[in-house]
């Protein structure tokens, strides 16, 4: 059988049975799809990875025994487990959408598998230096009521003031519109995340961990609880507000 033969074969066939062919830019397409669905996936990926590492970072492991018992606990208390899902889940898609393009399935399964984390961790890199981690958690708090109790139980853990960890915002200065050093005894009411209000007494061996604070401030302190709605602070710190701001200057007292 010639070639022509072969292929007026071919047409008979697809004739007969008719074949509609598919258009090349159809292939293109769904290729181009393929590969946007596995770079979006791998963006938010990337952002979720970036808040897990935010959120690690900023654990206060070094009081996880006024939190809990041991450090384990600690640790998988404190676990974001929303943005772990998420990361999860958005990892899978990139994955699949990959697998799926015009030469994905030529590939190992760990060679996929491998350059889908790597391009997550490195959107999540760079998401970290900008500081878009926390402006995304901080979205999601704000819009979704439910935030607090399902990603991270970082509130309720500094909501034990008998274990002398209390965090709230700074609700009014006493006599002062900012605290920058404690030269002498100071105080403040703090709200805290129930809403119930704490006076907070600052003395000359209080520590600040950031130049100052003011009304409307977050923060965590360490200290000891002095009575029903008293609190004696031994150290205040910032609430996180990013990588990029992790190490404030100590302010001596």
């Amino acid at each position: 059988m010639t070639d022509t033969d072969f292929s007026q074969k071919i047409m008979s066939a697809i004739k007969d049975e008719k074949i509609t062919l598919i258009p090349r830019w159809r292939f293109l397409a769904k290729d181009s799809i393929f590969w946007f669905g596995f770079l979006l996936c791998a963006t938010i990926g990337g952002l979720a990875f970036s808040v897990v590492l935010f959120v690690l970072t900023n654990n206060d492991w070094e009081i996880y025994d006024k939190a809990e018992s041991n450090l384990f606990v600690f640790f998988f208390e404190t676990l974001p487990y929303f943005w772990l899902i998420i990361l999860v889940l958005f990892l899978a898609v990139a994955y699949f959408n990959l697998r799926h393009t015009k030469s994905g399935y030529h590939y190992h399964l760990l060679f996929v598998l491998g350059a889908v984390i790597l391009a997550s961790i490195f959107l999540g890199a760079i998401f970290c230096v900008f500081g878009m981690n926390h402006d995304l958690e901080n979205v999601f708090r704000s819009q979704l009521p439910f935030y607090d109790v399902v990603a991270s139980q970082k509130e309720a853990i500094w909501n034990r003031p008998e274990k002398g960890i209390l965090s709230g915002y700074i609700a009014e200065l006493d006599k002062n519109e900012k605290i920058e050093k404690v030269s002498s005894s100071v105080s403040f009411d703090l709200q805290d995340a129930s809403g119930r209000i704490w006076h907070v007494i600052l003395v000359t061996s209080t520590v600040l961990r950031q130049k100052f604070f003011e009304d409307g401030s977050r923060v965590k302190i360490v200290g000891s609880q002095i009575g029903s709605d008293s609190f004696q602070a031994d150290e205040v710190r910032p609430w996180p507000v990013g990588l990029r701001r992790l190490a404030p200057q100590l302010v001596s007292p």
